[in-house]
C-alpha cells in the first residue's frame, strides 16, 4: 500500500506556516508522481512505435513475448503511480487525470490486443517459411467459419488474405477452403465443385449463401434491443454493456446504414435504460435540460464512468477479499458454515498456471504451449475450460463467452482443429444433471475477454433456490370467419381488462369487417396507446354449445407468448376425465384473443381443483378446465408477464425495423455544427497558387491521432490487385495507362519512405479498378479506398464530410426544362483540378508497379482524391469559391456555377440565342481562371457548338446521380440534344429463370428516373418489392409462381420504355401565360402525385405537359383510404413546392386537384377540428395559402395512373398521363363542384362544440344592407365569432378569415332570420301542432329551430341535408341574393341547374319563377346573350305619303363597284359606281354611272340628275358611318361622305339650287329603307344581265337606262286577277302617264290637230293616276311588318351595350345614354351614347340595355319634368361606376 499523503484540503486552503510547508511538499510530490507516470506511459509508446516499424512477416514469437512483458510491467507501474496521484490530487483536477487514465487504457488495450493476436498466429506458424513479400506461402493457421452470418465478412477477408496470396494451385486452395468450413457451414460445397477443383465457383456458392446483409443487420439490431440491463454498479458490467453497444453500432455503420438523428436517439435511449440506477442518475445530470442526449457524448461519459468505477472497485477489493476470507474461515471453525455453500478465495490477478501477477489467458508460459499441451495443463490444474479460473467447472461456468472459432463452450486458446474440447467427468465435468436454463436467465460478467481488467472477487457457488412463475388462464376456442366456418384460436381470460382484444393476424384469417375508431388505451404507469379499428366476432366453445359475440379492439399483438417458457407438466397429477380448455397450456405459444371482464364471470363455473401447494389450480369453465395460478419452477430467474401492460421488446423491434426501412431524418443541429466547422476550416486553409488553381486541406477531426499504420494492409491489398491484373492483360493495360496519365499530369509523384521525417502522419490507400463500358471517355477507373480500416478506424472516419452546397439533381433538371436553348457540359477530371496542400499529401499514398519483378513504388497523390469522404465537398466548394472570387468580372457565369452545377456536370440555357452564347463564353472563361476545363458539350442548337472543338462534344447526355457512375443502371435517363427529347435506356442483367429476392431487389434498386416520368411503371416494381417483404422471404429464397409471373411481366415490359421520347421543354412556344396544375391520388397499394405545366396560347387554345411525378408504396400497417389520399395530397404539396422553387414560378397560379372529397373537406376545416394525424398533415398542406385545391373526377385524374401503376405498353399511348386531364388542353373548362360533405360524413373530426347564439326574431337591417349574400354571410360569421370570443374564457379565435364552421353557423342564422320574418305563422302552427297552410304539402318539421322539408324520401341514402332541406321564402330580398350567389358559383348556369344546386340544401318556395327572375337580371349572363332594344315602328313621314311631282323628294345611295372597260388598248378595267336616285313619293328611280368616288364625279352625276329630272326640294342619304364595314369599297364610300372637301363642295352645290340635304342617324340603315330596297333591285337585275361582261362607260350607261325603265315600270302594289280592272299603277304612270316599257302607240301626225285631245284632258289623266296612287297605293302602307309593340322608352343615364358587327357580345362596349330623340309619338328611337370621352348617336335597335331590377323601375314612358335624373337600378349604378372608372 502507498504511504499516507497530505490531505487535499491542506493543498487548497491557507493556514499556518506549517500548513504552507506541507502544501509545497504535496505539490512537489504531485509533480514528481505525474512525471514518473508519464515515464511509464512512454514505455508503452516506445513499444507501440517499435511494433509499427516491425514488418509483420519478420516478427518472431520471442520478440512478441518480450514486448508483452514490457507492456504488462508498464501497465502495473502506471496504475500504481496513478492511484497515488489521485490521493493527493485536488478535486478540480481529478477529471483531467481521469481522462488521461482513459487515454492510457485505450493505448494499453490496443497494444495488448495486437500482441495477443500475434502470439496466437505465430504459435502455429511455420518458422521456416519464406518472407511473404518475396514468395508468399500458405501458413498453417487458417481461419475457420462455422456458418454464422455475422462472422462471414471477417472470415472472407482473413481467408483470402492468408490463402489467396499463396502460390498454391486452385485445388489446394479449395482443399483449405473446404476444411475451413465447420459447424453449420460444413458440407455446403457440393461434390462436383470439389471434383472439378473449381475454387472460384466454391466462393460463388458461399457468397450466394452467406452474403446476407439483411441477416447481419437483423443480428446487430437484435443485439441492441436485447442488451442486458446492469444488475449492479459494476465497471465490468458497464464495460461489457458499452463494448456490446459500440460494437453493434459500428457494425451497422460498416454495413452502410446511416446513424444520425432518430437512430442516434433510439440507441441512446436503449443504452440508458440498460444502466444501473446510480450510473443513470449521473448520466441524466450530465445532459442539459431540454436537450436531446447525443450518442457519442453518452459513450464518452460511460467510458469515463468505467475508469472511475474500476479504480474505486479495485481500491476496495482487497479489503473485501480479506473480510470474506476471514468470515469463511470463521464459519468453518465454528461449524456454522452452510453445507450448501462452498467458498473459494481466488485472486483474479494471480495466474493459475505460473502464479504470476496477470490473468491466466495472458500467461506467456501458457500461450507458448501448443493447443494439446494447453488442454493437458488445464486438466492438470483443474480450472474451468471456458474462463480458465478455479472454483467451478465448465458446466457451471456463468460466463457467456464462447470459443471465437467454433462458438462452443471452451476458451479460444483451447480450440483444436479436431473440434470442440471434450470434458471428462473425472477431470472437469459436472456430475449433476444438465438442465436447460432459459435465455432470460441472468448471466455473469465476461471471463475471457482479452484486455479486460477484472478486480479481486470471491467466487461462490450457491445452489439456487427454486422460484415460481404464474400461469394465466388460456383456452382454445373457435371463432367464426366471414363464411361462418370455425377457426381455432388461443384465448386469454383477463379480469383486469375492460375491453376485448384480437390480433391483427387472427382478424386477417377471419376476413370479417372492421370499423374505423380512435379509442385511447391506458395501461400500467399510465402508458397510453391508441386503437384505430374494431371488429365484432362470434366465439364458440369447443366443449359445448356456449357462444358469445365480442366487440374486440384490433391490435397487432395481444400479448407476449404464454407461458413465458415451457412448463414440465409431465409429473402433474391431473385427474382422469378432466377436459382441459387448453391442452397445450404448458407450451409457450401465441395468444390471438383476449377476453375481458365483460364475459369473465359468465365463462367461469363454480368448480375448482387445487393440484398441490407448488402447482396451479384448475378452474371449470364453459371452455373446459382452465389451468392458472402459481407454479414453482426449478429455473433460475423470474419472468413477470402482466397482460395489462406486458414489457416486451417487440414494439422496439418494430420501431427499429420501421426506422431502418424508412428514409432517415437527420439531426439538423448535429449536421449544422459539423458543417459549420467544415466550412470554417475550408475558408481558413484554402488558397490559390500562381496558376489560379485552388489548394485545399482535409477537414480532419481530432481523432486523426488515433489512426493506425495502414501500410501492411495497403501492401496486402496491392499484392492481391497485382495478381488479379496479371490474369487480365486488357484491364492491366488500362490500369497502367490510368496511373501513367495520373503521373504525367502531375497529379501524383513518387516519394521515398526513407526520407520521411520522424513522426510523419501518413496513410496508404488501397485501390482497385472499376469498369464502366458505357462511359464515353474512361472505360477503366481507379478507385481509391479511403474506407479501409486498420484497428477499426479508416481515413474517412477521421475526416469531416462537409455540407451539401449544390442543389439536388431534380432541381437542376426542372430548371433545364424551362429554357428554349439549352446546353450541357462536364468538367474534365474535376477532382484532380483541385490541389492538395503539401501537409496532407502523405495521407494519400499508394503502392504501384507495372511488373512484379520491379521495385515497389510509393506514389503520393497531389490532388483531391475520389474515394475520400471530403472529396466531393472540397472539389465543389473550390468551384463555388471560384464563382465567389470572380463574381465581379463574370457575374452571370458565377450565378450559374452556384445554381446549375451538379458535381461536375452543368445543365443551363436561356430563351435568347445571343444571350446563351455570351453566357457560354463567360462560363468557359470563368472556369479557366480556376484551371477547370469543360468538355462533353451538347446543345439542342448546333449554332451553340460552333466554337467548341469536335473532341469536346458529346452525342448523348446521361443524367445521373453523383454515385451513378459506380453501377450500370437498370433504367437510365438520357437527353438527346438533336431531338431535344428525354430518352430511357433499359438494361437488366437478371435473366435467371428462377430469380431470388436478392436478384430482384438488385434490379429494382437500379431504376433511375429522377423526374418520375415513368412512375406508373416503377411503382409496379415498388409494389412487388413490398410483396417480397410481406412474404418474409430470405434474401436467397426464390420467388413463388405468383410473384414470378409479376416479375416476368414487369421485366419483359421494361425495355419498351426505350421507345419513349419525352420533350424536354414543358413550356409551349406560343404560350401567353402558364399555370401549374398538380394531381394527387391513392389506392390500396400506393399513392402518388404528378405535376403539369399548362400553357395558354394567345389564340385561346391551351396545352399541357407532364413536369414531374413521385410515387410511394403504402405502409404495410393498415391505413384508411382517406388517410392515404391525405398522404398523397401531402406528397403533392411538397412536390409542387419543389417545382415552384426550382423553376422560379412563384407568381404563377397553382391549382391542386384531388378526387377525394374527404381530403378537400379536411383542407377546408379549421385545424382545431381535426384529429392529430390529419391535423399535422393538413397544417403543412395549407401553409401555402396561394395554392387552390379543387375536386376532380377519378376518371380525369392522371395521378390515378401513378397510384395503381401501369405497364410500359399501356403507358406509351396514355394521353391522360403525358398531357394531363382533358380540360387542361382547353382554353376554358368547367369544374366539377360536388356537394359539400357534412360533418357527420367526414371522418377523424373532433367532437364539435356547440355555440349557443340567442335567436333573433326581428328583422336584421344587416341582411338587406349588402347586395352580396356571401358578404352578408361573412359579416354574420364575424359577429358570431365576436360573441363567442366575448363569452368564452379560454382560447379565442383570431383567424383572418371566417372558418368553414363559422360560415355554416352564419348561414344557419341567416336562414333562421328570414324564416322568422316570412314564415313565422307556419312556425307557430307547427309548434302548436296545427297543420300548415302555405307549406303543408312539404310535410315540414322543426330542426334546431329551423323549418326543414319532411318530404317522402327520408328512407333514401342521401345526405341528411339533401333529404331535409331548409325551407326558404321566395319573397325575401335575401333569397334573391342567395340565388344570385349560387348562380355565380355554378358559373352562371341556367335556371334548372341553379335550382338543382340550391336543392342540395335549400327548398325555395316558387323556386322556378324566382330563380328565372334572378338569372334574367344577371349582367354576366346578359352579356353573353344580350337582348337588343326595340321600339314600336314609327309612322311614315309626310313626304312619303303626300302627292308631289316625281323626284321632288329624293333619296340617294350608291351601289357597286362595277368594272368599266377603257377604250385604250390593253388598258385594265377601272372601278365605277352606280348612283341611285329614288323618288320618295312614287318610288321612281334614276340611275347614273359614276367613274370614281371623287367629289367631282359625284357632283357631275348629281348635276346630270338635276338637269334631266329637275331640281329636288329635299335629298335624303345615309350617314357616312353606315359605310363602315369589312369591304374596302364601303370604306371608300365612308371616306367620300366624311371628307371635309366633299361636304364643302356638296353644300355649295345645294345652296345655289336651294336643295335641303338630310342624313339619317349613324348605323341605322333601316331609316333609309326605300333607297336600300332600290339598290337591292338594281343589283338583282344587274347580276342577271351584266354577269361578267366587259362594257365601256357608254355601254354601261345604256344598260342602266334600260334597267331604269324596267324598274320604273314595276307595279306599286299587287296585281289584280280581275281582267276588268284597270292597268296596274307604276312609277312610269306618274312620270309619263304610262309604263316606260309599254308598246308605243301609232303615230298621230296625220291626224288633224282639231281632232286631238285638249291639254285639260291630259291633266285629267294625270290627276286620275295620282288619285289611284292615293286610294290604291297609300292604303297598302298601313301594315307594319315588324316592331308591332310599344316598349318603355330608354332614358338618359341608362347603361347599355353598343352592338358592334363582327365582334362577340362579350366585347361590346358599355356606355351611358346622355340624350334621347323622341319622335312625334313620344317614342325614342335614336339616342346619344357616351363611351369614355366620346359621344355616339345610335338607333336603339343597336343598343342592349342592362337588366333592371323589378322593384326599382328604371323609368316610365313619360319622365317627370321636375326630376333632373330618373331613378336607376343598383345594377345600372354599379355598371355606370365601372364605366366612369374605365374612362378615367
Amino acid at each position: 500500500m502507498p504511504p499516507k499523503r497530505t490531505p487535499v484540503k491542506n493543498m487548497e486552503g491557507g493556514g499556518s506556516n506549517s500548513a504552507a510547508g506541507s502544501n509545497d511538499d504535496a505539490v512537489e510530490e504531485f509533480d514528481a508522481l505525474v512525471h514518473m507516470r508519464g515515464s511509464a506511459k512512454a514505455k508503452l509508446t516506445r513499444v507501440k512505435h517499435m511494433m509499427d516499424q516491425i514488418v509483420e512477416e519478420e516478427i518472431t514469437l520471442p520478440q512478441v513475448k518480450v514486448h508483452q512483458k514490457k507492456v504488462e510491467a508498464a501497465y502495473k507501474e502506471y496504475s500504481d503511480y496513478h492511484e497515488r496521484i489521485m490521493v493527493i490530487c485536488p478535486p478540480s483536477k481529478r477529471q483531467d487525470q481521469d481522462c488521461k487514465y482513459v487515454e492510457f487504457e485505450t493505448l494499453y488495450d490496443d497494444i495488448s490486443l495486437a500482441l495477443e493476436t500475434w502470439i496466437e498466429m505465430l504459435s502455429q506458424t511455420n518458422r521456416n517459411q519464406q518472407p511473404i513479400v518475396v514468395q508468399p506461402s500458405l501458413p498453417r493457421a487458417i481461419p475457420h467459419f462455422d456458418g454464422k452470418y455475422e462472422q462471414w465478412e471477417k472470415f472472407k477477408v482473413m481467408f483470402r488474405d492468408v490463402v489467396d496470396r499463396s502460390n498454391d494451385p486452385p485445388r489446394i486452395k479449395l482443399y483449405h477452403l473446404e476444411k475451413a468450413l465447420i459447424g453449420d457451414a460444413a458440407g455446403i460445397i457440393d461434390a462436383k465443385t470439389i471434383a472439378d477443383g473449381n475454387y472460384d465457383h466454391a466462393w460463388e456458392i458461399l457468397a450466394g449463401r452467406f452474403e446476407d446483409k439483411r441477416r447481419m443487420v437483423d443480428h446487430h439490431i437484435s443485439g441492441l434491443l436485447n442488451m442486458r440491463k446492469m444488475s449492479q454498479e459494476s465497471h465490468s458490467e458497464l464495460r461489457e454493456l458499452v463494448d456490446s453497444c459500440v460494437g453493434h453500432v459500428e457494425n451497422l455503420k460498416h454495413l452502410g446504414l446511416d446513424f444520425t438523428g432518430v437512430s442516434d436517439t433510439i440507441v441512446t435511449h436503449i443504452l440508458s435504460n440498460a444502466l444501473d440506477d446510480e450510473t443513470k442518475k449521473l448520466w441524466e445530470s450530465s445532459v442539459a435540460h431540454g436537450e436531446l442526449p447525443e450518442y457519442e457524448d453518452t459513450v464518452k461519459f460511460l467510458k469515463g464512468r468505467i475508469s472511475v468505477l474500476e479504480r474505486c472497485q479495485k481500491s476496495t477489493s482487497d479489503s473485501k477479499v480479506k473480510q470474506s476470507a476471514r468470515g469463511a474461515v470463521k464459519g468453518l471453525v465454528s461449524g456454522k458454515q452452510s453445507s450448501n455453500v462452498k467458498v473459494n478465495v481466488v485472486s483474479s490477478s494471480s495466474c493459475e498456471f505460473c502464479a504470476g501477477d496477470h490473468l491466466a489467458f495472458k500467461c506467456s508460459t501458457f500461450n507458448g504451449l501448443s493447443a494439446e499441451d494447453r488442454l493437458k495443463m488445464v486438466r492438470d490444474k483443474q480450472v474451468c475450460f471456458n474462463c480458465l479460473r478455479r472454483g467451478h467447472r465448465s458446466g457451471e461456468c456463468k460466463s457467456n463467452k464462447t470459443c471465437s472459432k467454433c462458438k462452443r463452450k471452451h476458451h479460444t486458446l483451447l480450440h483444436t482443429e479436431g473440434g470442440s474440447v471434450q470434458n471428462s467427468s473425472s477431470s472437469n465435468s459436472s456430475g449433476t444433471d444438465q438442465q436447460q436454463v432459459p435465455k432470460q436467465a441472468a448471466q455473469s460478467d465476461n471471463a475471457n475477454v482479452p484486455g479486460s481488467s477484472t478486480p479481486n472477487t470471491v467466487a461462490s457457488n450457491v445452489v439456487e433456490k427454486p422460484i415460481s412463475q404464474v400461469l394465466l388462464l388460456t383456452a382454445m376456442v373457435n371463432v367464426l370467419d366471414k363464411h361462418g366456418k370455425p377457426q381455432s384460436c388461443r384465448a386469454l381470460l383477463d379480469s383486469g381488462s375492460q375491453v376485448n382484444f384480437i390480433s391483427e393476424a387472427m382478424l386477417e384469417k377471419l376476413q370479417v369487417d372492421r370499423e374505423e375508431i380512435d379509442i385511447p388505451i391506458t395501461g400500467i404507469n399510465s402508458v397510453r396507446s391508441s386503437v384505430r379499428q374494431r371488429a365484432r366476432v362470434e366465439v364458440r366453445s369447443k366443449q359445448n354449445g356456449f357462444k358469445m359475440e365480442l366487440d374486440c379492439l384490433v391490435s397487432p399483438k395481444v400479448t407476449g407468448n404464454l407461458p413465458t417458457f415451457e412448463v414440465d407438466a409431465a409429473t402433474w397429477n391431473i385427474p382422469a376425465g378432466i377436459q382441459l380448455a387448453d391442452p397445450t397450456f404448458f407450451r409457450s405459444g401465441q395468444v390471438d384473443l383476449l377476453i375481458g371482464m365483460e364475459w369473465y364471470d359468465d365463462i367461469l363455473k363454480a368448480g375448482r381443483l387445487k393440484l398441490s401447494e407448488d402447482l396451479p389450480t384448475l378452474r371449470d369453465s364453459q371452455f373446459g378446465w382452465l389451468v392458472g395460478g402459481r407454479y414453482v419452477s426449478a429455473f433460475c430467474g423470474t419472468i413477470v408477464n402482466s397482460n395489462v401492460a406486458t414489457p416486451s421488446s417487440d414494439s422496439l423491434n418494430e420501431l427499429m425495423q420501421k426506422f431502418w426501412e424508412v428514409e432517415s431524418v437527420s439531426s439538423e443541429q448535429c449536421v449544422k455544427t459539423e458543417a459549420e466547422q467544415c466550412e470554417q476550416h475550408f475558408q481558413s486553409t484554402v488558397r490559390r497558387n500562381e496558376d489560379g488553381r485552388y489548394v485545399v486541406q482535409f477537414p480532419l477531426r481530432e481523432s486523426i491521432s488515433q489512426l493506425g499504420d495502414s501500410r501492411p494492409m495497403a501492401l496486402r491489398r496491392f499484392y492481391a490487385l497485382e495478381a488479379k491484373l496479371q490474369k487480365n492483360p486488357d484491364i492491366k493495360k488500362q490500369y497502367d495507362e490510368f496511373v501513367d496519365e495520373y503521373e504525367q499530369l502531375g497529379h501524383c509523384k513518387e516519394v521515398h519512405e526513407a526520407e520521411d521525417p520522424v513522426g510523419l502522419q501518413r496513410w496508404y490507400l488501397p485501390h482497385h479498378a472499376v469498369l464502366k463500358p458505357s462511359n464515353t471517355t474512361t472505360k477503366c477507373r481507379v478507385v481509391f479506398d479511403a474506407s479501409a480500416k486498420v484497428g477499426g478506424m479508416a481515413l474517412n472516419d477521421v475526416m469531416m464530410v462537409g455540407p451539401t452546397i449544390q442543389p439536388d439533381l431534380l432541381t437542376i433538371i426542372l430548371k433545364f426544362r424551362m429554357y428554349r436553348y439549352v446546353l450541357s457540359a462536364d468538367i474534365a477530371k474535376m477532382y484532380r483540378q483541385v490541389l492538395k496542400d503539401k501537409c496532407h499529401t502523405p495521407l494519400q499514398r499508394i503502392f504501384y508497379r507495372k511488373k512484379p519483378n520491379e521495385p515497389l513504388r510509393v506514389l503520393e497523390l497531389q490532388t483531391v482524391t475520389y474515394g475520400t469522404a471530403a472529396a466531393p465537398f472540397l472539389a465543389i466548394r473550390a468551384l463555388y469559391q471560384l464563382a465567389i472570387d470572380e463574381e465581379a468580372e463574370y457575374p452571370l457565369a458565377a450565378e450559374l456555377v452556384k445554381k446549375l452545377f451538379y458535381v461536375d456536370n452543368v445543365l443551363f440555357g436561356g430563351n435568347n440565342l445571343v444571350e446563351v452564347r455570351d453566357l457560354q463564353r463567360e462560363l468557359i472563361s470563368l472556369l479557366q481562371r480556376g484551371g477547370f476545363h469543360l468538355h462533353k458539350w451538347a446543345a439542342n442548337d448546333e449554332r451553340l457548338l460552333d466554337s467548341i472543338p469536335e473532341e469536346d462534344r458529346d452525342k448523348l447526355v446521361k443524367i445521373e446521380e453523383s454515385s451513378a457512375n459506380e453501377v450500370i443502371k437498370t433504367l437510365g435517363l438520357m437527353w438527346d440534344p438533336v431531338g431535344d427529347d428525354f430518352l430511357f435506356r433499359a438494361q437488366s442483367d437478371c435473366n435467371n429463370p428462377a430469380p431470388t429476392k436478392r436478384q430482384v431487389l438488385s434490379v429494382i434498386a437500379r431504376l433511375f428516373d429522377p423526374l418520375g416520368l415513368l412512375s406508373p411503371v416503377i411503382v409496379l416494381a415498388k409494389v412487388l418489392m413490398q410483396k417480397l417483404w410481406k412474404n418474409k422471404m430470405d434474401w436467397d429464397d426464390r420467388l413463388d409462381e405468383e410473384l414470378l409471373d409479376d416479375w416476368r411481366y414487369f421485366l419483359n415490359a421494361l425495355p419498351l420504355a426505350e421507345d419513349f421520347r419525352v420533350p424536354r421543354r414543358v413550356i409551349s412556344e406560343e404560350a401567353a401565360r402558364i399555370e401549374i396544375h398538380g394531381f394527387a391520388d391513392a389506392s390500396n397499394t400506393a399513392y402518388g402525385a404528378c405535376v403539369y405545366l399548362r400553357s395558354v396560347h394567345s389564340d385561346g387554345t391551351a396545352s399541357s405537359s407532364l413536369v414531374t411525378s413521385k410515387s410511394k408504396v403504402c405502409s404495410i400497417t393498415p391505413m384508411s383510404i382517406p388517410r392515404k389520399e391525405l398522404m398523397a395530397a401531402l406528397l403533392l404539396h411538397r412536390l409542387v413546392k419543389k417545382v415552384v422553387d426550382a423553376m422560379e414560378l412563384e407568381h404563377v397560379p397553382v391549382t391542386l386537384w384531388s378526387d377525394s372529397q374527404v381530403v378537400i373537406a379536411w383542407l377546408n376545416k379549421p385545424l382545431d377540428c381535426l384529429q392529430v394525424f390529419v391535423r399535422n398533415r393538413v397544417a403543412e398542406i395549407t401553409s401555402e395559402s396561394e395554392h387552390v385545391w379543387k375536386y376532380v373526377r377519378s376518371a380525369d385524374n392522371p395521378a390515378d395512373i401513378v397510384s395503381r401503376g401501369m405497364p410500359a405498353t399501356a403507358l406509351a399511348t396514355s394521353n391522360l398521363w403525358w398531357n394531363g386531364s382533358f380540360f387542361l388542353c382547353s382554353a376554358a373548362y368547367d369544374e366539377v363542384v360536388p356537394a359539400a360533405l357534412e360533418d357527420g360524413e367526414i371522418p377523424e373530426l373532433k367532437p364539435a362544440v356547440a355555440v349557443n347564439v340567442a335567436t333573433v326574431y326581428e328583422e336584421l337591417p344587416i341582411l338587406t344592407k349588402f347586395e352580396s349574400f356571401r358578404k352578408t354571410q361573412r359579416i354574420i360569421a364575424y359577429v358570431l365569432r365576436f360573441i363567442k370570443n366575448c363569452r368564452k374564457i379560454g382560447e379565442r379565435s383570431t383567424a383572418t378569415t371566417p372558418t368553414i364552421s363559422e360560415l355554416k353557423e352564419a348561414n344557419k342564422r341567416i336562414i333562421q332570420a328570414i324564416q322568422r320574418s316570412e314564415l313565422q305563422d307556419e312556425i307557430d302552427r307547427l309548434q302548436a301542432g296545427e297543420p300548415c297552410k302555405r307549406i303543408g304539402n312539404l310535410n315540414p318539421f322543426l330542426d334546431d329551430g329551423l323549418l326543414r322539408v319532411g318530404g317522402r324520401i327520408r328512407h333514401s341514402k342521401l345526405a341528411y341535408e339533401v333529404k331535409h332541406q331548409w325551407i326558404v321564402p321566395d319573397k325575401h330580398p335575401v333569397t334573391r341574393r342567395l340565388i344570385a350567389a349560387v348562380h355565380r358559383e355554378t358559373l352562371h348556369a341556367g335556371p334548372s341547374s341553379v335550382i338543382t344546386a340550391l336543392r342540395e340544401r335549400y327548398w325555395i318556395l316558387n323556386a322556378r319563377s324566382t330563380v328565372r327572375k334572378v338569372t334574367r337580371s344577371c349582367i354576366t349572363c346578359f352579356k353573353s346573350s344580350p337582348k337588343l332594344a326595340e321600339q314600336f315602328m314609327g309612322d311614315l313621314p309626310s313626304y312619303r305619303i303626300t302627292a308631289a311631282p316625281t323626284f321632288l323628294k329624293v333619296g340617294v345611295d350608291f351601289a357597286g363597284p362595277i368594272y368599266i372597260k377603257q377604250t385604250a388598248r390593253k388598258a385594265a378595267p377601272v372601278k365605277g359606281y352606280i348612283c341611285v336616285f329614288v323618288c320618295m313619293v312614287s318610288k321612281a328611280m334614276h340611275l347614273e354611272v359614276v367613274e370614281n368616288l371623287s367629289t367631282e364625279a359625284f357632283l357631275a352625276a348629281l348635276q346630270r340628275f338635276v338637269s334631266r329630272r329637275g331640281v329636288p326640294e329635299e335629298v335624303y342619304s345615309d350617314n357616312g358611318t353606315n359605310f363602315i364595314g369589312a369591304r374596302s369599297e364601303l370604306r371608300e364610300l365612308y371616306e367620300l361622305f366624311k371628307s371635309d372637301l366633299a361636304n364643302g363642295k356638296l353644300s355649295q352645290f345645294c345652296q345655289v339650287k336651294e336643295i335641303k340635304w338630310t342624313t339619317i342617324p349613324p348605323n341605322a340603315p333601316h331609316f333609309g329603307g326605300l333607297w336600300e330596297a332600290g339598290v337591292k333591285s338594281v343589283k338583282s337585275v344587274l347580276k342577271k344581265v351584266y354577269q361578267s361582261a366587259s362594257l365601256t362607260i357608254m355601254e354601261f350607261a345604256t344598260l342602266l337606262c334600260q334597267i331604269e325603265a324596267i324598274l320604273n315600270s314595276r307595279p306599286l302594289f299587287a296585281h289584280s286577277s280581275d281582267p276588268n280592272d284597270p292597268t296596274v299603277l307604276t312609277p312610269g304612270h306618274l312620270m309619263i302617264n304610262r309604263p316606260l316599257t309599254a308598246i308605243p302607240e301609232p303615230s298621230l301626225d296625220d291626224i288633224p290637230i282639231n281632232r286631238l285631245s285638249k291639254w285639260q284632258h291630259i291633266q285629267l289623266l294625270r290627276q286620275h293616276f295620282w288619285q289611284r296612287w292615293s286610294k290604291e297605293y297609300l292604303v297598302e302602307l298601313q301594315c307594319r311588318s315588324k316592331w308591332t309593340k310599344k316598349h318603355v322608352n330608354v332614358v338618359p343615364n341608362m347603361i347599355v351595350l353598343l352592338k358592334e358587327d363582327n365582334v362577340p357580345p362579350q366585347q361590346w362596349k358599355m356606355g351611358r345614354i346622355v340624350k334621347t330623340y323622341p319622335g312625334p309619338d313620344d317614342l325614342t328611337r335614336v339616342v346619344d351614347v357616351r363611351v369614355g370621352t366620346s359621344v355616339f348617336k345610335r338607333p336603339i335597335h343597336k343598343l342592349a340595355p342592362l337588366p333592371i331590377l323589378e322593384e326599382e323601375p328604371l323609368c316610365s314612358t313619360h319622365q317627370d319634368e321636375d326630376s333632373k335624373e330618373p331613378p336607376v337600378s343598383l345594377f345600372s349604378r354599379v355598371a355606370a361606376c365601372s364605366v366612369r372608372n374605365a374612362a378615367n
